[in-house]
């Protein structure tokens, strides 16, 4: 992935993150060109950040949305990286649940 699309990803990301609840969609919409793998990948990586900052609501609110976007994903996905995926995101649902590397 090139700097330049990288940087696309997290200025959106920063976008819905501080939307009001609810105008994720719209934002969406107007960045559909992002709407990709990638930005579900950088969802995820910034959503595992924010984790380790504490700041759960954020990072639920991110993984929320990574989860929308791969479920309207094309099939053109692998089963293997959905399946990773969907791992990672349940993985960082508990940690935001409990932080406590025991309980994970």
């Amino acid at each position: 992935m090139n700097e330049q699309r990288s940087q696309a990803y997290l200025t959106l990301i920063n976008q819905l993150l501080s939307c009001n609840n609810g105008d994720e969609p719209q934002i969406l919409q107007k960045n559909q060109e992002l709407l990709d793998q990638g930005l579900v990948t950088q969802l995820l990586q910034v959503s595992q950040y924010l984790t380790q900052q504490g700041d759960f609501n954020s990072a639920n609110r991110l993984m929320n949305i990574a989860r929308d976007l791969m479920g309207n994903s094309s099939s053109s996905s692998s089963e293997t990286e959905n399946a990773y995926l969907n791992f990672l995101m349940e993985t960082l649902q508990k940690v935001s649940e409990n932080p406590n590397p025991q309980v994970i």
